[in-house]
């Protein structure tokens, strides 16, 4: 599964998870995220993906990453998120507030860069 770009950049700059979630007013940012965005859903880790969702295997992907073996620059916690909401300095509070919120109640994980189809599974759109 690859982001909408795997290099991140936007105006010379990485872009950051909280401009990710924020596609609503972010949108060049979002086209040039190298996220992609995951939640729990029904005990899976999902994304909705086009009709379907798309299970991830986070236990086999951060294997591997430790392993070194991984094209996943990196996985990032509902923790790492919300910090990086809170840490944005032209988001106004109502929207910080907002985007904490909806992390929240997906149980919000990013992870950046190409997932590796083996740790992906097409769950369907039930």
């Amino acid at each position: 599964m690859v982001p909408a770009n795997p290099e991140g950049l936007y105006n010379g700059r990485k872009v950051t998870l909280a401009e990710h979630l924020n596609g609503r007013w972010c949108k060049t940012q979002k086209a040039n995220s190298p996220y992609t965005s995951f939640g729990f859903d029904k005990g899976h880790i999902v994304a909705k993906y086009g009709a379907d969702y798309v299970e991830l295997d986070l236990v086999g992907l951060e294997a591997e990453m430790a392993a070194g073996k991984s094209p996943v620059v990196g996985i990032h916690k509902l923790d790492a998120i919300l910090k990086s909401i809170e840490e944005q300095p032209t988001f106004p509070q109502t929207t910080k507030k907002y985007l904490a919120n909806c992390a929240k109640k997906d149980n919000e994980i990013m992870i950046e860069g190409v997932i590796p189809k083996r740790f992906l599974k097409v769950l369907g759109n039930d």
